[in-house]
This record gives structure tokens, sequence and C-alpha cells, in this order.
């Protein structure tokens, strides 16, 4: 016990006993016990606690403040990460915040984020703010970032109304500080490949399997034995052949993985920084450059990035901020081999995937060997590839002047253009006497988008009392957005050396372009009130006039109001057990209404559209006219998202952090196309008919530990979703080939049969249901045995049900870190469950001649003498048995995983070492990436990768060193 004046005196059994002290709100101090002498203690604030400022709408304030769902993202985790993109490194890293990567490309986003939830049935992704201006964060380099804040709910989002309806994520970069200049550069250098590839059969297996396949297709036909034993196409000696390699050109065994996966998968990453100042001018500058060649030849991204941002003190009273970025990236990917799908670069791994082992890579006369879709590896020796160059440029200046005390003006404007060129260039190939793939193709498209924005704010912040603190904003704001697109094809170039459009063929040539704007005025306000740290509200308000509906629906108002009640500063709570074991303790509650007005590119939505081809025939004689094509209607305005959550942050024995949260989004009014009978006329309009839900629950949990000299922390987060369509207008039901949206279940689930494994023999079948899709005379034993749900003796749609979804339900991740002196360690992992995806008979691999390319999984398959309720039979044709054909669980894939994410082992160079060459810090770092997954998947299947036919970039394993240095 102490006195008035904190003085205390222990009675200690050892000598060399060490005192911890600590106290709510202070960084705790552990001392050495000193005998018989007098020691003064002064704790420090935490300020990492009690300080912690988080970025929100149109400013910032302290985090236990915080009466809003808002996530912070550490900054230095994507900086030491080998990430192509900032989308890919958000994954994981706060709760409520979905990632789903769809491939590994170097410069291609195949980042998909939703924040919780999938909120409209039309566009689903956050607003991003870049310094408070709406861009790509892609183009942002991560050692550039300071913060990134995840507004989450209506209350925190709602400031920036119809554009915040699924979340907004706040990206701020680093800024100046006084002092002398501060020079920092990091780099990174990694090493990719690809993460999992799935075996595929060789010649000779895929021989046997062709046999097997035509044999029990004959069977199912009607066929004897006999018969259908003269239905295989290939001899023992050809599969003897195949095996054996005697004969390379006439039975050849190609890998073609091995010839395609060649690219070495380097990456190189480099950022110089400087900053510095005084009291009345502060700057930062940074270049940024970075080099990613792909696991395939032709594949490349390469990116450079200058950021300039200045703080300036011009008077005692007008202050100002400009910030200056410049990013220029050049995407290459290959060019795919099929004239018609016009240089799509996924195709190439589609054909990768699916060509025979059977075509010898290049013949004996060193032609290419063909099918009909060509060759891919023949285009990637070509080095035919498409190109997309793209300059982004962002100007920003603010005036900010302090009228009184509380009391500023802050005006800003910014001007931000993103032209983007692509160039595919897709050379003719003769590959052999019999195939020619041709003539010399040439495309070209520009797209240039402008963004002009502006802001007027009053703010007033001021305490009364040292208790009652107020801070109000008023605002308006204006932007005006339009968008260029332009584009040019020629063909039957005279060599593959000319490469201007004018040296194409006018016959075939083809152009078109567009140019589209929308304008948006907003006004806003916001008030926030603190009653000594305890009693905390806030409510906001802002108004959207769009130019996407018509006059008289073109305004929308977005309210939000929300509190929180700090228990442990309650006089009540303070030094009570409860306090010492649960050292601060907040709850807050939340609702708010936001608009959204992405509906894809309609820009005018109301406006009935008109086709200029339309031909009429009169006086004899036909003449051009015009059409409506369209029936628009008047009235459709904004969807509206309605939030409301409940929340406790809380802090136990001052160590743990915990925060719990409950959430309840419902949007209406969602514009969907109506359905319409033919007798219309003309196709079905957009109206404000649709409705869906989310809701879920939030957990966080953060803690940091010092055991001597070791420094341990965990963080972790768990989210879970629930997704539920509430209406689709004039229909209950809306389906196509495996996926149904109805009232009361979950968007986009998938839809089909259940089964109930293989049948074994043919008395199973005689016992079997009535199937309508095939003849029951025509099953036989290694078919799927579907599941007669409804129990009227027939296999038909009646029997479909909802089968699963590949919106995961549950997502999660958690980080393990330990410090020791100079070391220190992190283990990421991250993962999803509830989660499912469904693959095609391509991606299996069908036995289609040249064209097929069965994979493992196959050699699994249903025989008489090894029966299975794993894999069918095999089957050349698309009977019912393959996924293509008819939607069953059978071939619904369960994704649930867990990933080791990142892990990261580093080095902090003592300052004595330092000191000789002049370094202020260092830290040398080893990552790797996607090193470890946890899943039930088949082999080859990522679970992250997209479902369907398996035309997508593979994921990527990495491996990389960095380094970090201050001088």
């Amino acid at each position: 016990m102490t006195d008035i004046n904190g003085n205390f005196t222990l009675n200690l059994s050892t000598p060399n006993a060490k005192i911890e002290i600590s106290f709510i709100g202070y960084k705790t101090q552990v001392l050495a016990a000193q005998s018989g002498k007098l020691m003064a203690v002064k704790l420090v604030d935490d300020t990492e606690l009690l300080d912690e400022v988080v970025v929100v709408g149109y400013g910032s304030q302290k985090k236990v403040n915080m009466t809003g769902a808002v996530a912070t993202i550490d900054s230095k985790t994507l900086a030491s990460r080998p990430i192509s993109n900032i989308s890919q490194g958000l994954q994981g890293l706060a709760p409520g915040v979905t990632v789903t990567n769809a491939g590994g490309q170097p410069g291609q986003d195949t980042g998909k984020i939703l924040i919780r939830g999938l909120g409209s049935f039309n566009a689903s992704s956050p607003m991003v703010l870049i310094d408070g201006v709406e861009g790509d964060m892609n183009v942002v380099d991560p050692n550039d970032i300071e913060s990134i804040s995840v507004l989450k709910d209506a209350s925190s989002a709602a400031i920036y109304g119809s554009k915040a309806a699924n979340g907004v994520i706040l990206i701020t970069t680093k800024r100046g500080q006084s002092g002398k200049p501060n020079l920092t550069y990091s780099a990174l250098f990694g090493w990719s490949k690809p993460a999992d590839l799935m075996d595929r059969t060789t010649s000779a297996e895929l021989a046997e399997l062709t046999n097997e396949a035509e044999y029990w297709d004959a069977i199912s036909q009607g066929a004897s034995p006999e018969q259908a034993e003269k239905r295989k196409p290939y001899t023992q000696e050809d599969i003897r052949k195949y095996a054996e390699g005697s004969d390379p050109y006439g039975h050849p065994n190609t890998d073609w993985y091995d010839l395609f996966y060649t690219g070495s998968g380097f990456m190189n990453r480099h950022n110089i920084g400087m900053s510095g100042g005084s009291e009345w001018a502060k700057y930062r500058a940074s270049l940024g450059y970075v080099k990613q060649e792909g696991i395939v030849e032709n594949a490349s991204n390469r990116q450079f990035n200058v950021r300039t941002n200045l703080d300036l003190k011009l008077t005692e009273r007008l202050k100002s901020r400009i910030n200056l970025d410049f990013a220029n990236t050049l995407m290459k990917e290959p060019t795919d081999p099929i004239s018609w799908s016009n240089g799509d670069a996924y195709q190439v791994f589609r054909q990768v995937n699916r060509i025979s082992p059977m075509v010898p890579y290049k013949n004996e006369d060193g032609t290419y060997g063909a099918i009909a879709d060509g060759n891919p590896i023949a285009f990637q020796d070509l080095g035919s590839t498409g190109d997309t160059d793209k300059d982004y440029l962002n100007a920003f200046a603010e005036f900010s002047y302090d009228i009184w005390d509380g009391l500023k003006i802050t005006a800003n404007g910014s001007y931000n253009i993103v032209n983007r060129s692509y160039k595919l260039y897709r050379k003719d190939l003769q590959y052999n006497a019999n195939k020619y793939d041709g003539p010399i193709r040439l495309t070209k498209s520009h797209t240039k988008e402008i963004r002009r924005q502006g802001d007027i704010l009053l703010n007033y912040d001021k305490t009364f009392a040292q208790k009652h603190t107020v801070n109000a904003l008023a605002g308006f704001h204006t932007e005006l957005y339009s968008y260029e697109y332009d584009d040019a094809y020629r063909q039957d170039f005279p060599s593959s050396d000319v490469t201007d459009m004018n040296g194409g063929s006018v016959v075939g040539m083809r152009n078109s372009g567009y140019t589209r704007e929308l304008a948006m005025n907003s006004v806003f306000s916001r008030l926030k009130y603190n009653y000594r740290d305890k009693y905390l509200f806030e409510a906001n308000v802002r108004g959207d006039g769009s130019s996407r509906f018509a006059e008289g629906n073109r305004w929308g108002w977005f309210p939000s109001f929300s509190g929180a009640w700090r228990i442990t500063n309650e006089d009540f709570v303070l030094g009570t057990a409860f306090n010492e074991v649960v050292t601060d303790m907040k709850v807050r509650g939340s609702w708010g209404m936001l608009g959204n007005q992405q509906i894809g590119n309609d820009y005018y939505p109301y406006i009935n559209t008109y086709a200029t081809n339309a031909k009429y025939p009169f006086d004899n004689k036909v003449s051009g006219g015009a059409v409506q094509t369209e029936n628009k209607i008047q009235d459709i305005s904004w969807e509206k998202t309605t939030t409301w959550g409940a929340a406790v942050d809380m802090t136990l024995f001052n160590e743990l952090q915990v925060t719990l949260e409950y959430y309840n989004r419902k949007t209406t009014g969602i514009l969907m196309q109506v359905n319409v009978p033919n007798t219309y006329g003309y196709p079905g309009y957009w109206d404000n008919v649709g409705a869906m839900r989310n809701q879920g629950l939030e957990v966080s949990l953060a803690w940091h530990k010092t055991l001597g000299e070791v420094q341990l922390n965990f963080a972790g987060n768990f989210t879970y979703n629930k997704n539920e369509i509430l209406s689709l207008g004039n229909v209950d039901v809306q389906k196509d080939s495996r996926t149904i949206r109805m009232v009361g279940k979950e968007f986009n689930a998938f839809y089909g049969y259940k089964s109930d494994g293989i049948f074994q023999n043919k008395e199973e079948i005689a016992n079997a249901p009535k199937y309508t899709m095939i003849s029951n005379d025509r099953l036989i034993p290694g078919d799927i045995k579907l599941v007669d749900i409804n129990e009227d003796g027939e296999i038909n749609p009646d029997d479909k049900v909802i089968l699963s979804s590949e919106n995961p339900k549950y997502t999660f991740a958690f980080n393990l870190g330990a410090r020791w002196k100079m070391f220190d360690l992190n283990l990421f992992f991250q993962g999803a469950a509830g989660v499912s995806r469904y693959f095609t008979d391509e991606f299996y691999g069908e036995f289609n001649g040249d064209s097929g390319h069965p994979s493992n999984h196959w050699l699994g398959r249903w025989t008489p003498e090894k029966p299975t309720n794993k894999w069918p039979r095999a089957s050349k044709f698309r009977t019912y048995n393959l996924p293509e054909t008819t939607c069953s669980d059978f071939w619904l894939v369960n994704t649930n995983y867990l990933r080791l994410k990142d892990i990261q082992v580093g080095f902090n160079v003592p300052k004595e070492w330092l000191q000789a060459v002049h370094l202020g810090s260092a830290r040398i770092y080893y990552s790797g990436t996607n090193l470890l997954t946890f899943s039930k998947t088949p082999q080859g299947i990522d679970p992250e990768a997209p479902a369907g036919w398996g035309a997508y970039y593979p994921h990527v394993k990495t491996h990389s060193i960095g380094i970090n240095i201050t001088l």
C-alpha cells in the first residue's frame, strides 16, 4: 500500500528480484530492485494504446474514442511481402474483409475484395481513397504507405455517402517530419514457382484410359463386349511405344508443363525515400521500382513510382498540403494460339492444360506439332504478347486556414488522369504443312479516365470545462468523371516486321469508340461529442446528387448515428476486482444508411437507347433509320443499404485486446433487370426491385507479452457472414446451369443433384429411379448414382437442391510473432471455411483426342477390378456422369483451407555494427509466401482457384530476401 504521494516499501526474499510496475494507460516498467536505496519511477503514457490515431473520413481520431467499425492494417506487413499488388496483401489482415485471389499473374489485379459480404447484385467492391482522393490502390508502392483504415459500417462510412455502400479503404501515405534529412532504402528479391500443378497422365496412361472409355461408352450404347473391343483405338504395341519413348515422333510423350512453365519468376523491388524539413516546410519524396517476371515466358510486370508530399506552414494560420504522384506500369502477358479468342492470355493456360501429350512439341522436320486450337508453346517461342502500358498521375493541393481557436476552413482540389494503352500483335504461324494460323493481326485500344474533384470543409473542434469535447464538420464535395475508349483492328500485314496499324489491310478492319461522363455534387456534415472520454456520440448525414439518375431522383440522403460508453472510465469501476481483469472496456452501437449507384457501365440507365443501323422499306427501296432498342423507366434511384451493429472492445489483464462485433446489413432497392414477357418488345428494364441481407459476427484478438529478453505477440481475427436474398422483383427464382438465385437463400448458390456414390452392379441400376436425362437401359456400373429427393420415382430437375456456395461463410487469420535480441520471427496464417468450387470436365481433362489431357485423378476411376465410389468410369462422351453436363455434389469440391500465407525471419543489425558505415538502422529478412496449405482439395486444385475450366494463372510460392536501411 502506498502513501498519499505514492511512496511504498517492499520486503523481498531475494537480492536479485525485479519489480514490475504497471497502470492502465501507461507502459509497464520492469526494474532491478536496489536494496536500501530510494527509487523514483516515472511511468510513461502508452501512446500506442491511448493516442493511437486512426484515419477516418475527412479526418482522424483516437482509436480508443471510436464509435464506428473501423479496422486498421499494419502497413509494415505489406512492405515486407513479395506481393504484386496491394489488394493481395490485404488478405486476412482485418476482420470482415474477405479477399479472394484468383491467381498469381504479375501486374494483374486478381484480388476480389468484399467488406462484410456481398452488398449488391451489381458492384460490391469498396471505395478506395489514397490521401483523400479516389484511386487505384495497386499503383501505390507499399513502402510509401503510412496507414490503412477500413471503414466497415454505415456510421463510419456515411460521410462518403453513395460510394461507400460496400465499405471504404483509406490509404494514407507517409509525410515528412521536422528535422535533418532522413534517407531510407528498401530492397526485396524474390523467386516464384507454381504452388501446385495438377498431375496429368502420360501418353501410355492416356491410351489405356481412352481404350477403356471407348469400350464402356460402346457397352452403354448396347454393344456386345466383342463389338466394344473393336472400338478401342490403341493397340498394345502403341501403348508400349508410348511408355518406352522408342518412337518420339510417332508415339510422343510430351510434358507440356515442363515446356511451358519455364519463366524465372524473379522479382526485385526497390524504394528510396527522403524526408525532412522544418517548422515551416516538411517534405517526403520517394522513388520506387518493381520488376516481376512470370513463371511462364512473356509474362511480366514493371512499375515505376514517383511520389512527393509537401506540408507548408505559410503563416501562423494558413497551412497547405501538396501531393504529386506518378506511376507507370507495363504489363506483358502471353497471347493465345486460338484465332477466335482475340488474345485472351488465360486461354494459353487453358490450352496447356488440355493439349494431349500424344501431340509432339515439334515434328521430326522441325515444324510444330499442333491441334485444331494450335500449340501454346509455339506462340511462346514467337514472343507474341499483349502489352498494357498505363500512366497514372494525381495532383492534389489543399489549403487550410485557422479562423480562430478551434474553427478551421479547408479547401482542396485534385486532378487524376489514367491513360491505358493496350497492344496485341499476333504473328502468323505455319505449324506444319496441314496447319496454318494466321493472318498477322494487330489490335490496339486506348482508354483515358479523368477525375476532377474538390472539397470545401468547415471544422470546429473545442473542449469546454475540460469535460466536453465537440467536433463539428460541414462540407461540400464536387466531382466530374469522364471515360474515353477507342480501339482499332487490322490484319493481313505483309510481314511480322510491320507493326504499325497502317501496314494492315483495310479489308476486315474495324474501329469503335465512345465517351461517358458522370457528375456528382454532395453536401455533408458530422457532429461528434465526447464527455470525459466516457460517453461518446457521433452523427453523420450526407446528401448526394448524381447524374446517373433522372431529375427528381438524383438526390439521396444518407444519415448515421453511433455511440459508445467506456465503462472502465466510470468511478464505480476504477480500482475494482473487475477492473483488475478488464482493464479497459467500451461498448458501442451504430445505425446508418448508405447509397449505391454502381450498376456496371450503364451511366445513363434512365435514357432510352436507339440503334442507327435499322433498315426500313420506303418507295420500293431500303433506307437507313433508327430503332429504339431499350425502354427504360425514369424513376429508378439509389440502392439503399441500412446497417446496424453492436460491439464491445476490451483489454484483459492489460495484455489481451478483444473485440466482439455483430452487424446486420440490409440492401433494398437493388437495381436489376426486371423480367418481361416477349410481347413487351424490349429487353427487361432496370428497376429498384432487389433486396439482400448480410449479417455476421467479427472477433479480433491481440496479445503482447515480454518474458525476459523475449517479446511475444499474437493477433487473430475471425468473421462469420450469412448472406440472404430478400427480393428478386417479380420473380422468386432465377437459375442458370449450375447456380441459383432464390428468395430466402444466399446469392448464386450452387444448385444441382445430390449423389449417392457410384452404381456397382446391374442390380443397383435395376432398382434405381427412372433417369429422365438418360435412358436407364444405358446406365452401366461405374455411372454416378443420383438421389431422388422428392421420391417420385424419377431423377429429374425437381430433385435439384441448393448444394453449397463459393462465397465463404467463415474467414480467419492469425499472426504469431516473437523477438529475441536482434532476431524476429513472424508466422501469418489465413484461411476460409464453408466454401466450395465447381470445376468442369475440361479442368479434370477430357478424353477428346488431341484436345484432351486427363488428370491423374482418372487413374483412380471405377473399374470392375477396382470398384470405387470416388471417381466414375472413363467416358469419352459428355454423358450425365460429367460435371459439364449434370451439376451434382459429386463434383463439388470442398475448398476450406488454412494457409501459411507468409513466414518471416529477420535480423536487426546492432547499431554498434552500423556506426562504421554511418547507417542509422538496418534489417535483413527472409520471407516465404504460400509455403504450406492445409486443405482437403484434390491434388492440383488450389483452394482459391476460380471455378470453371482451369483457364487461370496458377498461384505461386515465393521465397524472397529483403533489406531495409535508414541513414
